[in-house]
């Protein structure tokens, strides 16, 4: 994750800095990341909405970074998480095929708590929604859906 950058809207501004840890580069990668403020905690039967934008596409090289699509939170809101009067959790989600192992198509899916003391912003993961392959709560999209 990267540190907010106030945009010229008042909003904050967060993207999710995705890393190949790999040797290899990834093959049909699509992603996407959603966020939502809730007046309390996220519940235990939370069912992790997709976004209403359509994924995004990219190409992570062997040991590369790329950033997610933005997603904006206004700073009145911010104002409210840092009250403790509301809560703010960004989720999402990658999926992507492997050039050694071309059948099976691989997904990573996170979410995270967006906290703030003040000014300053931190970000806690949330215990659910955040695995690797089988461990996560969706299988993983064809490239072509």
């Amino acid at each position: 994750m990267n540190a907010p950058d106030i945009g010229l809207d008042n909003n904050c501004r967060i993207t999710v800095l995705l890393e190949n840890a790999g040797q290899t580069p990834t093959k049909n990668l699509r992603m996407n990341i959603h966020w939502d403020v809730f007046d309390e905690k996220l519940p235990q039967d939370f069912a992790f909405p997709e976004s209403h934008l359509p994924p995004a596409a990219a190409h992570i090289g062997p040991g590369g970074t790329v950033h997610s699509r933005h997603v904006d939170i206004p700073n009145p809101i911010l104002s409210l998480v840092a009250r403790r009067l509301r809560f703010v959790y960004v989720w999402g989600w990658v999926d992507y095929d492997d050039v050694i192992d071309p059948t099976t198509r691989h997904r990573t899916e996170y979410c995270f708590e967006m906290l703030m003391d003040g000014d300053l912003s931190s970000y806690a993961m949330h215990e659910q929604f955040n695995a690797a392959d089988e461990d996560c709560l969706r299988k993983p999209a064809s490239f072509y859906d």
